[in-house]
């Protein structure tokens, strides 16, 4: 998969993904709704803004 102009992530997450549909994306918030957390906003975001904030997904970004 060629790496993404723009990626997503959530405001609570220290990592971004290529896509909603990442496994690793969907088991974190399914985490957090039964630790009782409200789901946060998916947030998309320039890549080069990611690099600078949050690590790649050992997922969908290897």
């Amino acid at each position: 998969m060629a790496t993404p102009k723009i990626v997503i992530t959530t405001a609570a997450s220290d990592c971004y993904h290529a896509r909603e549909t990442c496994e690793l994306f969907q088991a974190g918030r399914a985490t957090a709704r039964t630790q009782g957390w409200t789901d946060a906003d998916v947030q998309h975001m320039p890549l080069g803004e990611a690099l600078v904030r949050r690590r790649p997904c050992s997922h969908c970004l290897r």
